[in-house]
């Protein structure tokens, strides 16, 4: 008779034979060989088809992640269980004890880790991007510099008193140890905690660009421990640049606040020449460029259909003109019309906004009465809610419209970008409108307020409407003998179109035309 998984059994012939320890022993590595081959088809075949069939990938992943450590728990303890049923010296039995509980700890910790990172960190950085917050945007970042070190600490630790070691002399012998290392790693601990200053500041963040001392512009790619790896524009190659080193430069931020960007372009006017006549007639020419900012519309709309004009005409005339320009200038057209009316519609959506608060303002002294709520909703909310969806259609429209000059994945980013917006701004607009139609008495009398922070938002995180003090520009620098230097100054849109080379090829447009229209 032998005892198996705490249960009398006995034996037929002629197994019987059998030394009831080894035959112990024996059956019990056969019954944890077979629950281990259980657990591998349970978690490998019957749940993973399982999983596949529910909506999402969270389960299969978390799947992913257990399985393995699942059946190294389910075998270490086995191989522990197995073990003892042998006459075993206390000695080798305290052994296996720690050893399990060793085993038991390091699975976990590493179950916690690839959660962390296939879990949270993948997905928190999606949630971060659509969040309004900057906490979490600086959150992610720490938890990926520091959780891998975290975690190591805390198994150290627990795994140390297990096996008879001190952990306080341990913490002492630390202490010393690492004195001696952090002298010695000075530079690479600098760069570990100037990443962290960085991160926590914000300087900048993953897609950034960037530019450096030396004037080059680079892409931020990751943030790691000791250094910062980016994507240099101009050389086309992976930059890893300590930590330490960026923290104690002069960044620019080149995204920051806004991915428009102003330049210039400088040229030499001849004594002759009409300077009002000749600025007025650069500004014209800048504005017929697609990705120069102008907040006249209409405006930049005939520009750019006089400078398509010219470009059909030459072409008719057998002259330099490309296909592929007139066909980006067409698109550009049809661009620039739906966004001067997504621009009209987010304008009288902000305008309605704000006389809603001004009659939320006028009556909300004592509270509403019922009467002021009706001429509230009809008078004020009803048009309101009209502009909203006016704006909505106009800015989807715009959205769906192909920018002529950026790539198709950009095109798709964008598109992404003001879904996610629009979102926002939905969920924004439908919680103050259900404020309004059921005002309740903690916000009753804050309306208003709530009415002029989503213009506030609108005006600063859902569009930047252009202003005429971006519009192109011509201002005198100097003289050079009997000639005058001027400066062509204007603004790009997006500089991030166009793979990272709008503010290039608008740059090297403007600068064509310019000395074509000083020659002619």
């Amino acid at each position: 008779m032998i005892t198996l998984f705490g249960f009398p059994i006995t034996l037929p012939p002629p197994l019987d034979r059998l030394d009831p320890a080894l035959a112990a022993f024996l059956f019990t590595a056969l019954g944890w060989i077979l629950i281990c081959l259980l657990a591998y088809a349970l978690l490998t075949y019957l749940l993973r088809a399982i999983t596949r069939r529910m909506s999402g990938e969270i389960a299969s992943i978390l799947l992913a992640i257990l399985r393995k450590p699942a059946i190294v728990l389910i075998a270490a303890y086995g191989l522990v269980r197995t073990l003892e049923t042998l006459r075993l010296t206390p000695s080798l039995i305290a052994f296996l004890e720690r050893f399990w509980q060793t085993t038991l700890i390091l699975t976990v910790l590493y179950m916690i880790w690839r959660l962390i990172k296939d879990v949270v960190l993948y997905y928190g950085k999606g949630w971060a991007e659509k969040t309004e917050s900057k906490i979490d945007d600086n959150l992610i970042p720490i938890l990926n510099i520091f959780g891998p070190l975290s975690i190591v600490v805390v198994g150290i630790l627990m795994v140390l008193p297990l096996w008879g070691l001190d952990i306080s002399s341990a913490l002492v012998g630390a202490g010393v140890i690492g004195l001696v290392v952090g002298l010695a790693l000075q530079d690479s601990l600098s760069n570990l905690f100037s990443g962290m200053s960085l991160v926590v500041e914000a300087a900048y963040r993953s897609g950034d660009l960037l530019q450096l001392a030396d004037g080059s512009v680079c892409e931020v790619e990751e943030l790691g421990l000791r250094s910062t790896r980016m994507y240099s524009l101009e050389s086309h190659c992976t930059l890893f640049m300590p930590n330490k080193q960026l923290a104690n430069m002069t960044i620019i931020n080149i995204t920051k606040p806004t991915v428009e960007k102003r330049d210039n372009i400088e040229f030499s006017l001849p004594p002759q020449a009409d300077m009002a006549e000749v600025e007025e007639r650069l500004k014209r020419l800048a504005m017929s460029i697609p990705g120069v900012l102008v907040d006249d519309m209409q405006a930049k709309i005939e520009a750019v259909q006089g400078r398509l004009a010219e470009m059909e005409a030459g072409a008719q005339r057998d002259e330099p003109a490309h296909l592929q320009d007139i066909v980006r200038y067409r698109g550009t057209i049809a661009k620039l019309e739906l966004e001067r009316d997504f621009n009209a519609a987010l304008v009288e959506f902000i305008e309605r906004l704000e006389a809603l608060a001004a009659g939320l303002e006028e009556r909300e002294t004592q509270g509403f009465s019922a009467a002021e709520k009706l001429e509230i909703k009809q008078g004020f909310l009803a048009p309101t809610q009209a502009a909203f969806e006016a704006l909505m259609v106009a800015s989807q429209a715009w959205a769906q419209q192909d920018d002529a000059y950026a790539l198709a994945t950009e095109n798709e980013q964008l598109r992404s970008v003001w879904q996610l917006r629009n979102e926002r701004l939905a969920e924004r607009w439908e919680a103050l409108r259900g404020k309004m139609i059921r005002p309740t008495d903690p916000t009753e009398m804050r309306l208003d307020d709530m009415a002029l922070g989503l213009v506030d938002w609108l005006t600063s995180e859902y569009r930047l409407l252009p202003e005429a003090w971006k519009n192109p520009r011509v201002t005198f620098k100097r003289f050079d003998g009997g000639s005058a230097a001027l400066q062509l100054w204007f603004y790009v849109d997006n500089i991030r179109l166009e793979h990272d080379g709008r503010l290039t090829r608008v740059r090297t447009d403007i600068a064509r035309r310019v000395r074509a229209a000083l020659e002619g």
